[in-house]
């Protein structure tokens, strides 16, 4: 049986990032031989529809179910029209997740756990208060991150190519919630344009508000040059920081933010 994990790295050990559409690497894996192979996500940096992006590509790849920590409604209405079983929860690195499925340790989810944008604003899907990590001082995607939209939207137009589950009332839901993320993200570009046109390169870096800090280590796997450690019981950046912005995109107290 072919599944697909949501992984912080390229190999069987790395573990498993709890965001479905913004993962950094899906893993696809075998579960009768273990062979898997290890593929970037080029949803990661879009502004939205990364959930329904995401689940289209798994669904491509003839994934059977999905191990994540996370999933949003939008990702879960296209991954279980495509017959796909979610499953949500999964911690640890992807072997230990995907030998706990082959013992049937896991259950398919019968609904989403988080808010649509769960990747960018951290919102929980249970009802509580998340804290948006706001526009800032510009999140400096640099040269290196791209917008990775190469893959398409296959089936699905943005005119109305929706899953057939969802109703009317839904499907405007979803695209007036994609519309605002889309809005944010344009205003933060047009922030990092400002910036760069006043001569105030670099300047930005990620900040963590150590009242807000949880230690939930949720930002330490996804910060590329690995500078955000832990001291005690709280997150800390150390002198490195590239200012790609993933930690806020990750941070559920929205405690951190680029300045």
């Amino acid at each position: 049986m072919k599944i697909v994990v949501t992984a912080t790295g390229t190999d069987l050990e790395a573990k498993i990032d709890p965001r479905f559409g913004r993962c950094p690497y899906f893993l696809f894996v075998d579960t009768d031989t273990m062979d898997f192979e290890a593929v970037e996500n080029s949803s990661v940096t879009l502004g939205g529809g990364a959930g329904i992006q995401s689940a289209q590509f798994v669904a491509e790849k003839g994934a059977k179910a999905i191990l994540t920590g996370n999933c949003g409604p939008n990702a879960y209405q296209t991954l279980t029209a495509a017959g796909i079983q979610v499953i949500i929860g999964a911690n640890g690195s992807v072997r230990e997740a995907v030998e706990k499925f082959k013992s049937g340790g896991f259950a398919a989810t019968s609904q989403p756990n988080v808010q649509g944008h769960f990747g960018t604003s951290g919102q929980p899907f249970s009802g509580q208060t998340g804290v948006g990590f706001g526009t800032g001082m510009g999140r400096g995607r640099g040269m290196g991150r791209g917008m990775g939209m190469g893959r398409g939207m296959g089936a699905m137009s943005p005119t109305g190519g929706m899953p057939t589950s969802l109703s009317k009332e839904e499907e405007l839901a979803m695209l007036r919630d994609e519309s605002r993320a889309m809005e944010k993200e344009k205003n933060r570009l047009m922030e990092r344009i400002r910036q760069l046109e006043a001569g105030e390169v670099g300047q930005a870096i990620a900040r963590i508000d150590q009242e807000k800090c949880t230690g939930c280590e949720v930002c330490l796997p996804v910060c590329p040059p690995q500078v955000i450690q832990m001291e005690g019981q709280k997150a800390v950046v150390k002198d490195g920081c590239t200012s790609c912005g993933r930690c806020v995109d990750v941070c559920p107290t929205g405690a951190i933010t680029m300045s």
